[in-house]
This record gives C-alpha cells, structure tokens and sequence, in this order.
C-alpha cells in the first residue's frame, strides 16, 4: 500500500513540478497552494484526512513543523537552483535581495564575485517582517528579489522585479522518494507500537514505565483502570502517580520488589526495577497488581484444587430420641454459626465426623471446602507433610513444583482434624501458629501464607489428661477447646 503524501507550497511553478515529477515515478502526492500561516489549515485538514508526510519549502515548512503531528519535510535550496535563481536575477539588476526563512545562507559571497553582483539576505519569520524586509531593501537599492510566491507579490506590489525560487526535477524526485521512505519507517514503528500496546494491555498487570527525565512512556490499560487515570503518557510521574516511587528507582539505580502501596482507593503490589544502558539508568519500570485481584485469583486457584472437599453429611442424618442427642443438635444448629474453633468429643463410633459435616453444611462456609483428615493413620512427617504443604526439593521425594498442603487448600471453608489428641509435639507448635496467625509455612518455605480457616477437631481421648500427663500443649487445648460438643456414648 501506497503512503500518502501532502505538499503545501507557495510556489504554483514548483506544485506543478511536483505533480508532473510524482506522476513519473508512481506516487500520489496531493498538492495544496498555501504560505507560512495560511498553510496551517492546509496542512491540518490533510493530516486529518490520512496524509503521513508533508512536503513544503522554506518559512512555510518550518510553520508546519510546529503545528502538525506528523513529519514535514522542507525541499532544500540547492546551490544549483540558487546559481540558476542569481543568473537570472542578474538580468534584471546588480542589486539582489534574496528572501529566507530565519535562518540566512553560507556562502553567497562566491556568487557576488562570480556575477559581480552585490546580494541582501532578507530573513523573516511572518509575513509582516517579509513585507518590511522587502520595502527595506528597495529603500536601500535594490533592484530585484529572489523568493517565493508571498515575495513575488510584495515585490511586485512596491514595484520591484521577482524571480521565483525554483527546484530541480532531479531535487523534487529525491524528496519524494524520501517522503515515501519516512511514511514507510513510520508505518513500521506503528505496527510495532500497535504489538507492544497489544502486549502490554494483554497482561494481567499494570505496567508504568518512565525514561531518565521522569516522563511516562508506558501507561498500559490495566495500569488506567487500577490506578483510575487516564492520559498520563508523556506526563511527568510526579504529578501523575508520585506514591508509585519510581524516581527513587531512577535516583538510586535499585530494585524495589513486592512491595505493598496505598495509590488512591487502591490497594497494590509493586515490583520497581531500573533500566539500564551500560552503567547509565535511563528509565524505570513498575510493574503491580491489585490486592483483592491476587486474592480472587488465588481462591479461583485454590478451589481447582479441592474439588471434592465437600461435606456429605446433614444434620438431617443425626437420628436420635434421646434428650441428650437432643441436646448436641440444639448445639450443632447454634455453633454452626460461628465462626470460632471447635473441638468434639465422644468415644469411636459415636458419631463425631456427621457432627462435623452437619456444622460445616448449616455454617456460612458451606459453599467453601471441607477438607478432613484422620491425624492418627500418618506418620508424623508424612501428616506435617499433608497438613502445611512443602516446597520443591524439600525433602527426598518432594513433589516437583511443591504442594498445597490441607490448610491452604481448606481456605475459607473447615478443615476437620480427626483423632487430635494422637499429633506430635512438633506438628502441635505448627498448629498452634495457624492457630493464632492465621498463616502457615510449607516446609522447606520461607514465606508465610495467609488462611482463612475455621478448624474443627476430634478425638476419643481426654485431652486434659493428655496434658497433665505432657503429651499436648496447654496452649493448644485451649486454643482448640473454645467450644465443645460431648456425644454420649451408644
């Protein structure tokens, strides 16, 4: 596909050269007649219209520069057009004034002694100072002008001769086939800006970037809708999100990771590292997510993995006529609604594990996981194991990748710890922590993860005889007895 280019020139001799030149080589270049402030409306609506490159000359290009997007390109004054210019000027005086656009030439002296005329720049900037130029140099003598199609007017209108700057078709097909190079290099920089914003708004995580100035470069979506701001490209960071710290990174040269930040109404987690070239830091990257979005996402994980954690039984299944069986399910109904430990007790086979589904399933927790476990049928390593999780390689046979222990994977729902007078010392003090934390540590970890975890215990034994005798922590008895339900026997 073609690109498309613009023109917006004064000169019609050089418009129409353009024309006839792009029709030569196979390129559409949409020519407009318009000068220094006149043109920027020109230039605008062609822009707006699809043009990726502009061309122009002079004053007029450089207004457009300013005033429009995207790149314009000035067609230069060689020194072979500027001799055929001076010639022919000569015909008309000795005395030439030349019409530049801020910026005077080098070098017109060899033309004053080649011509053995006499030459007056007249550099401006507006249209006004043009007009005052040119009345200026006729005051002072001269005889013709050389310059566009605003000179030849002004020229003409105070009376003076103008020779109109003309460009070589060798000059205008060069600038045309480096219109087309520009629009092309453009066009590729936009299809990779347009991948890396579809990568960057693809991620699940906010991405913030600045150079070595503190200005924003990056600003993906994600970034928009947790932090609520919009438009920050090309701010400074200070004035857009200053809490992020990202300054710091770019002053200090240090990375900053998984760090906890209050921006707004949000709540996020933050990794900040610098970006280097060589020994220099030229930028830095923030990267973060939302708390309750790390947290949504870690129960929609957890939950893939206790399928089939749920509790089987009712409280419709406890068939009783006695007054004492009345009685425990007077306080299976009432204690399923709190949320606090609780411990079972009766001899085996009276029924402790139906108490426990039924409180699970009359409690707010029932759509969550109920997870049992039978703490006296596993060795102590294997239980602790079972119970709190263990990271990769931490032991001989760990799961490659770690595992999720009980705990963790119970949730937000119950677990039920059958048989709790047989654990160990060591799985005790474990326990207790979860207990009083509310956090576990897989073994061979070194992070502590947060659970959310309503614990029931069971077991057949009298547990304060269990501690008189030191084979459970007082602490811990009454960490697990803060209510109670007795079976009776049979």
């Amino acid at each position: 596909m073609e690109p498309m280019i613009g023109m917006v020139i004064s000169s019609s001799n050089l418009a129409e050269l353009t024309r006839q030149v792009a029709r030569k080589v196979g390129v559409q270049v949409e020519v407009h007649i318009g000068v220094l402030e006149r043109a920027i409306s020109i230039g605008k609506d062609l822009e707006a219209r699809g043009s990726e490159v502009i061309l122009s000359r002079g004053g007029t290009a450089a207004i457009l520069k300013d005033n429009l997007s995207i790149p314009v390109l000035s067609i230069p004054l060689s020194a072979f057009d500027l001799l055929e210019n001076v010639l022919e000027a000569a015909r008309h005086g000795k005395k030439i004034g030349i019409s530049i656009y801020r910026d005077p030439i080098t070098g017109v002296e060899i033309f004053e002694r080649l011509f053995h005329v006499e030459i007056k720049q007249i550099v401006y900037t507006t249209s006004e100072n043009l007009r005052a130029g040119i009345q200026g140099a006729k005051n002072k003598g001269m005889e013709v002008i050389i310059g566009g199609n605003l000179s030849y007017e002004i020229a003409r209108q105070i009376g003076l001769p103008c020779i109109l700057i003309t460009s070589s078709e060798e000059t205008v097909a060069n600038m045309i086939q480096e219109a087309r190079l520009v629009a092309s290099i453009r066009r590729e920089e936009k299809e990779k800006m347009g991948r890396m914003e579809a990568i960057l708004n693809s991620v699940s995580e906010g991405m913030v970037a600045i150079d070595k100035s503190g200005t924003v470069t990056i600003f993906n979506k994600v970034a928009e809708d947790i932090l609520g701001i919009r438009g920050a490209l090309g701010s400074q960071i200070d004035a857009v999100v200053p809490q992020l710290g990202l300054c710091e990174v770019l002053r200090t040269g240090l990375e900053r990771l998984q760090h906890l930040h209050q921006v707004g109404n949000a709540q996020i987690v933050v990794n900040l590292v610098p970006v280097y070239l060589g020994e220099e830091v030229i930028g830095a990257i923030a990267s973060f997510s939302d708390v309750s979005k790390l947290m949504r996402a870690e129960q929609k994980i957890r939950k893939t993995f206790v399928r089939g954690f749920v509790a089987k039984h009712t409280i419709a299944e406890i068939a009783s006529e006695s007054q004492a069986m009345n009685r425990v399910i007077e306080q299976v109904k009432r204690f399923a609604r709190s949320d606090s430990t609780l411990l079972i007790t009766g001899e085996s086979g009276t029924g402790k594990e139906l108490v426990a589904h039924s409180i699970h399933n009359l409690s707010p927790r029932r759509k969550e996981p109920f997870v049992t476990i039978n703490c006296s049928a596993l060795p102590e390593s294997l239980l602790e194991s079972e119970l709190f999780g263990h990271e990769e390689g931490a032991f001989t046979g760990a799961r490659k990748g770690g595992k999720m222990g009980l705990f963790e994977l119970a949730h937000r729902g119950t677990i039920f710890l059958d048989e709790i007078g047989s654990i160990s010392e060591a799985i005790q003090s474990r326990l207790l922590r979860v207990l009083e934390q509310k956090e576990v540590m897989r073994i061979g970890g070194d992070r502590l993860i947060p659970v959310d975890v309503r614990i029931i215990a069971a077991t057949n034994k009298d547990l304060l005889t269990e501690v008189a005798e030191g084979r459970m922590r007082m602490d811990l008895y009454f960490r697990l007895n803060i209510l109670k339900i007795h079976i009776p026997p049979l």
